[in-house]
């Protein structure tokens, strides 16, 4: 029932390598989804880090960490349990290994996980993880989030946080993205990036499903306020952001700190209407 041809909406941030970048794309999915009038959704978070991590340290073969990513990626429990028993390694390696689609939940899925994760690169996912929640917390959107540790992307370009976004009845995502810091270096150009995009055929059958189809807005895409800040003010800017943004004007928060200068050089070139600046 998948559709061969099909309309996406998305955005790409590009240049940005912090936690930062990802909670700002994610806070800009959440916002979209309510703009056009999506009331109940759950967006699952989880990082491909930790899984290439947990497999590496226990020395899978390439062939059979593949196998294991397409049957996460399938959700194909069944898959994934003859696939790692069909590997040599100790009975508690196997069962950690198929653990891992159950590794749902908020902040204390971190905590089990992090009991996995024996080696550097699975740890500082992990940690890449906690620094995006924190961050979602500033922007008020923890209730919308949680972790899935099980979470495979079906490109194998993404590098780091990935992100999908399900709501009731509907049995596939209806937005999803993430990190894919090495992918603009093929084009020549090396440069860390984190984005999205969203179904519009699956939103709009999301939408139907939740009978507020009707509401959908159209709103003039102008450019309001930029919002930029000294290094001790992110979580005063964050805050300030959410509640221009719920009166219903387009705010950029900078996703780094400036000096004043550097901002309103910015507002001239971005053809902002105001600046508001933080320190």
């Amino acid at each position: 029932g998948r559709q061969c041809e099909f309309y996406q909406a998305g955005v790409e941030l590009m240049g940005v390598a912090e936690a930062l970048g990802d909670a700002e794309v994610i806070a800009l999915a959440v916002d979209s989804l309510q703009k056009v009038g999506l009331k109940n959704f759950e967006v699952c978070i989880g990082q491909v880090d930790f899984i290439n991590g947990i497999m590496q340290q226990m020395g899978l073969s390439q062939e059979k960490q593949l196998q294991i990513r397409q049957a996460l990626e399938q959700r194909n429990l069944v898959d994934l349990t003859n696939t790692v028993e069909d590997t040599k390694l100790p009975k508690q390696a196997k069962e950690a290994l198929k653990s891992i689609p159950m590794l749902q939940g908020k902040e204390e899925v971190l905590e089990i996980a992090n009991n996995l994760a024996l080696n550097e690169q699975s740890r500082k996912a992990l940690d890449n993880l906690h620094d995006i929640y924190t961050l979602l917390k500033a922007y008020n959107l923890a209730d919308f989030v949680k972790f899935d540790l099980g979470v495979i992307r079906d490109f194998d370009y993404y590098t780091g946080m990935i992100f999908e976004v399900y709501a009731p009845m509907i049995g596939y995502p209806i937005c999803g993205g993430g990190r894919y810091d090495k992918m603009l270096s093929d084009f020549g150009t090396d440069c860390p990036a984190t984005g999205f995009a969203m179904g519009i055929e699956r939103l709009m059958l999301a939408l139907d499903k939740q009978n507020n189809i009707d509401e959908i807005a159209s709103d003039e895409n102008q450019k309001d306020i930029y919002v930029a800040y000294t290094s001790d003010k992110l979580n005063d800017a964050i805050a300030l952001v959410n509640e221009l943004r719920a009166e219903g004007k387009v705010v950029e928060l900078a996703l780094t700190n400036q000096t004043k200068a550097q901002a309103q050089l910015y507002i001239k070139n971005k053809l902002f209407k105001e600046l508001i600046y933080l320190e």
